[in-house]
């Protein structure tokens, strides 16, 4: 069941009805038998893995007080880590590898035949953090074991956020299932226009890179340098607004409940930095890998500057390993974890020198920002061809674009369908003001006549240039 599915249409009203009707100490019950619907719906029999998931960070969770044995807390906190840390690997990782050598193995030669493929748990990587993250508070003694079960699953299966995010702190979460909240009419014309916008996003702008990417990489070999660069940052964008659409429908649906998600976007092609870019990007997830891992081997290793090197570098190639376990991910880890490091080195070399006065200050950021382009392609090319040899190879011809632009064929010009650029400038122009005042409380203090009028706007654009018939959100895969 997709955010952009009848299902999901259906689903999302029947929750809230039974969530509003249901006593305020029983209200996680609805959440809970929805979220399990939601699930299921997709494929039943994964939906143990995540119930056992659950119950083994609950029962953890429970016990670590009890134990004063540092040892046993230890191995306490060690079944976690590898009944959380090991479904996600062999999962991960194992139906990558199997699935390729499928592909080898059982495709015929005229393709009469589709090879059999291992799926993927959806969300896996999220509630794996999720609940992890929690068992590791608790190990820390940053936080009280959760005692009530069901709150406990709420949190982790709570179904707008379960398969993509945002990765929630139980601190933050729980104690929002404990407040009885009544229906709060300006609370929903909030989450309904978060929806709409996330709606807009997937199916306008994010599909629509989709499409148009598909038909321009087809002869991708043969396509000039303005092209492949304009793919590339197309790619980008595609996955920004794909996930991003995923957390904004996800932030909403939980808003009609009364029930505050975390932020997991903040313009990142607005990001004055590669480090920057990053840490707007997928928020939760950036400060997850922070928390739990950065920190923790800053720490063990000693706050100098080898050490904050190091745990850099181990912690973007592990963010890039997230992402898939392929050479390409590995690289972007890598590529940015290397430029992270020698960018805040170099900051705080030219700090310590005593000439960082307001000019080099200001030299410094716009060369940041100009390297952030040069990223952005790589990262797209790496993203849009899968094969390690095929994405060089495409970044070598967009390496060749100055000398295509001095020379300026318009036959090399890429033919951008006007209603996907329109969309994505319109995107960024109410980001822009969004980010200077929320567009929604902005509407809130006109008449409703206007915020009427600005939803139904979207509403016939989705209809009207939306694509209905892809598959879903990007960041299931991961």
């Amino acid at each position: 069941m997709s955010f952009h599915s009848l299902e999901y249409a259906l689903l999302l009203p029947l929750a809230l009805l039974a969530y509003f009707w249901t006593p305020g100490r029983l209200r996680w019950i609805a959440l809970l038998l929805a979220s399990v619907l939601f699930y299921a719906s997709w494929r039943i029999d994964f939906l143990a893995l995540l119930l056992f998931s659950a119950a083994v960070d609950y029962s953890v969770g429970r016990a670590l007080p009890a134990v004063h044995s540092q040892g046993w807390r230890r191995v306490l906190m060690g079944v976690s880590l590898t009944c959380n840390l090991g479904l996600l690997i062999a999962f991960k990782f194992f139906t990558q590898t199997a699935n390729g050598w499928f592909q080898v193995a059982f495709t015929p030669t005229d393709g009469a035949a589709t090879p059999m493929l291992l799926l993927l748990p959806l969300g896996i990587s999220f509630y794996t953090f999720q609940t992890l993250g929690y068992t590791i508070d608790v190990f820390r003694n940053k936080r009280e074991p959760e005692r009530h079960a069901g709150y406990f699953a709420v949190y982790v299966m709570f179904f707008p956020q379960l398969i993509a995010g945002p990765i929630e702190r139980a601190g933050r979460f729980i104690p929002q299932l404990r407040r009885v909240n009544d229906w709060d009419w300006a609370r929903g014309a909030t989450g309904l226009g978060l929806i709409i916008i996330g709606l807009f996003k997937k199916l306008v702008i994010a599909d629509g890179l989709g499409r148009w990417i598909g038909t321009q990489m087809v002869h991708w070999e043969t396509a000039s340098s303005l092209t492949l660069a304009s793919v590339s940052l197309g790619t980008a964008y595609r996955f920004y607004a794909d996930l991003s659409a995923y957390a904004d429908i996800a932030i909403g649906s939980a808003l009609l409940f009364g029930i505050k998600l975390s932020q997991n976007f903040n313009r990142p092609f607005a990001a004055e930095s590669i480090s920057a870019f990053w840490l707007r990007w997928h928020i939760t997830v950036s400060n997850w890998f922070r928390d739990y891992l950065y920190i923790p081997l800053v720490r063990r290793l000693g706050a100098n500057s080898a050490a904050r090197f190091i745990a850099t570098q181990i912690t973007m190639i592990v963010i890039g390993l997230w992402h898939g376990g392929t050479l390409n991910w590995l690289v972007i880890g890598t590529v940015s974890g290397l430029i992270i490091s020698i960018s805040n080195l170099g900051r705080k070399r030219v700090i310590a020198s005593g000439v960082y006065g307001p000019t080099i200050k200001r030299s410094y950021d716009w060369g940041e920002r100009i390297l952030l382009w040069p990223f952005l392609l790589f990262l797209g090319s790496m993203v849009a061809l899968p094969d390690f040899s095929d994405a060089v190879q495409m970044l070598g011809r967009i390496a060749m674009l100055p000398a295509e632009l001095i020379r300026f064929d318009r036959s090399a010009l890429p033919a951008w369908p006007i209603y996907l650029a329109v969309a994505i400038f319109l995107l960024e122009v109410f980001q822009w003001f969004d980010v200077k005042y929320s567009v929604h409380s902005r509407l809130a203090t006109r008449s409703y006549a206007l915020t009427l009028a600005f939803y139904l706007m979207l509403s016939v654009w989705i209809i009207v240039f939306g694509t209905f018939d892809t598959p879903d959100f990007l960041y299931f895969q991961f």
